[in-house]
């Protein structure tokens, strides 16, 4: 089997990031961890346990996911790529298990269900395209009525390998080769809806974004950023709007290109005024 090296994007990660990097270690097929640092204050990355098979990338600051993630995964020679969140702890067979299915050359990205620390299914491990229509049924409320109209995919009863449109970001592997095709993740995305992105220009190139359920990991999802949650949603704000001018706006009617571009811009606005307040 190919050997797979497993990128971690590390920003004021605590003690997850230890964690994160030894389970990877000691992951099945695993040759090399790289750990991107977007400038942690937190001394987290200092701390880090040396290791002939780990190495550390210090971004200089604060760049954003999508150009660490591609830091990451250009200095590695590796053929599989595995992007895992710090809050994202992998079994020792997790990466080898999702892996075996790039043998196949139609799929390009791959993912595992993401869980809850209860055990839940996270909503984003399974997503379709999120055009203005489905985003509107979400951000109602109105998927548990309409599923099948929405962003996100229930899990299905019988686990198996589902396509999908997207996966989540948080855990996906992916052959180099189709990296390179795709020349990794679009930087103009700082935090959020680079996966969708990314996901969506490999299905362009004719391969299938899947999603492996027998295969569960547990994410803590948010443990990963100290930043404001304001912040935040400004990164997400942002990232959903790029995503719309990218893949849907041109196609979009008049009326819906207003209503989405006013839509996101208000809630930019107020984010930003919210971030401007004194603490």
């Amino acid at each position: 089997m190919p050997t797979i090296d497993a990128i971690i994007v590390a920003y004021n990660s605590g003690a997850w990031l230890q964690r994160s990097v030894d389970a990877c270690l000691a992951s099945v097929d695993v040759d090399k961890v790289i750990v991107c640092d977007n400038a942690s204050t937190d001394g987290s990355v200092a701390k880090l346990v040396s290791d002939s098979r780990l190495q550390v990338i210090h971004m200089g600051g604060n760049l954003g996911f999508s150009r660490a993630c591609n830091a990451g995964w250009r200095s590695s020679h590796a053929e599989q790529i595995a992007f895992v969140n710090p809050d994202c702890l992998v079994e020792a067979t997790h990466l080898a298990a999702l892996a075996q299915h790039l043998q196949d050359p139609q799929i390009g990205v791959i993912s595992a269900l993401l869980l809850n620390a209860d055990g839940s299914p996270q909503s984003p491990s399974l997503r379709r395209d999120p055009t203005p229509y489905r985003s509107a049924v979400q951000l109602l409320g109105l998927a548990q009525w309409l599923p099948a109209l929405a962003v996100n995919i229930p899990p299905p009863s019988s686990p198996g390998l589902v396509t999908v449109d997207a996966c989540s970001g948080a855990l996906m592997l992916m052959r180099r080769a189709t990296l390179d095709v795709l020349q990794g993740f679009d930087e103009g995305y700082f935090l959020h809806c680079e996966d969708l992105d990314l996901c969506r220009r490999a299905r362009a190139h004719g391969l299938r974004v899947v999603v492996d359920t027998r295969v569960r990991v547990v994410h803590h999802k948010g443990t990963s950023s100290q930043a404001d949650s304001n912040q935040v949603a400004l990164y997400k704000t942002d990232g959903m709007l790029r995503y719309f001018e990218t893949f849907d706006a041109a196609k979009a009617s008049a009326v819906t290109r207003w209503l989405v571009r006013t839509a996101l811009q208000r809630r930019r606005d107020k984010l930003v005024r919210a971030l401007q307040k004194p603490t």
